[in-house]
């Protein structure tokens, strides 16, 4: 695991906190960026920040130049062209959080509904048929999104099943999540 570092004078600077990040390399790939950080006076993580600065316009970033040639570099390998995941639509429609919200919504209101199961005594008069409800809600709004999603995708010969792609939208927010600390 790596930890990287990030120290500036900008705003940004007040979330700066070592990250851990997994990378898989080889034995050769980590020789060899070691010794071109270090012939050029840089740690790894020093490298490795500098270049996510310019690929997001971030904290470190080194200047318009740099900026363009990370982003074209993004592209021509062809991240941004051909993933054409359930992730990158959410984002893409900037419905992401939409989504994760249904989600947990139809979470909880299970968990409120197996509870209410188990402990009848509980529950005030219709308050059990009301969570059902709003649980039906929020599993037909979810299923507007793929819906959309996959009339979207119709000239595609493939693509993964809603849980196959709901799986790979919680692995990311869970990595969101412990990256930034949450």
């Amino acid at each position: 695991m790596m930890n990287l570092h990030v120290i500036s004078g900008n705003k940004q600077s007040e979330t700066i906190q070592s990250r851990q990040l997994e990378i898989k390399l080889s034995e050769e790939d980590v020789r060899k960026i070691t010794e071109k950080a270090g012939a050029h006076g840089l740690t790894v993580a020093e490298l490795i920040e500098h270049f996510i600065g310019d690929l997001v316009y971030g904290t470190y970033t080194n200047g318009s130049d740099e900026r363009m040639y990370a982003n074209d570099w993004f592209e021509r390998c062809g991240f941004g062209r051909f993933s054409d995941t359930f992730l990158q639509y959410l984002f893409e429609n900037q419905i992401l959080e939409d989504v994760l919200e249904e989600w947990d919504d139809i979470e909880d209101a299970q968990k409120e509904i197996s509870y209410y199961e188990e402990h009848p005594q509980e529950a005030e008069p219709g308050e059990l048929e009301e969570i059902q409800e709003c649980l039906q809600e929020n599993k037909e709004q979810l299923d507007e999104y793929w819906n959309s999603y996959t009339q979207q995708k119709m000239g595609y010969s493939t693509f993964n099943t809603f849980d196959e792609e709901m799986k790979k939208v919680l692995e990311w927010r869970e990595e969101r999540k412990r990256l930034l600390g949450d």
